[in-house]
Order: structure tokens, then sequence, then C-alpha cells
């Protein structure tokens, strides 16, 4: 049976981990929209990014985007 304790610091671990995944992200969504002369990142252009970075696609792959 799988243990229910949590350490006290997971939260704290689990915020920098999403924190530096949703960096990632959006720098290279920036970047891609700063090439097309984009002012805003759309769900597609975050689309585009996931796909050029090749980590995060491996990482990300299956998840949906509405309006993507």
């Amino acid at each position: 049976m799988p243990s229910t304790r949590i350490a006290k610091g997971s939260s704290v671990y689990m915020a920098a981990v999403l924190e530096y995944l949703t960096a990632e992200l959006l720098e290279g969504a920036g970047n891609i929209a700063k090439n097309d002369k984009k002012r805003r990142i759309t769900p597609s252009i975050l689309k585009r990014s996931l796909k050029a970075d090749e980590e995060l696609h491996k990482m990300l792959n299956g998840i949906t985007f509405s309006m993507g």
C-alpha cells in the first residue's frame, strides 16, 4: 500500500517545477511571437513552441489546447 505521507517541502518543489516549465514554454512562445511580429501569445503559438522544444514536446505529448 502506498504511503500517504507528503514531505513539508514538496509543495514548494512542485511550485518550482511548474514555474520552470511555464517559463520555458512562455520563453519559446514569446520568441515565436516576436519573430512573427505578433503582440500576443495565442494557443496556436503555444502549440508551435511546444513542438519546437523537443523535451517539452516529449513530456507534454497528448495534451490539448482549447482553440489551438
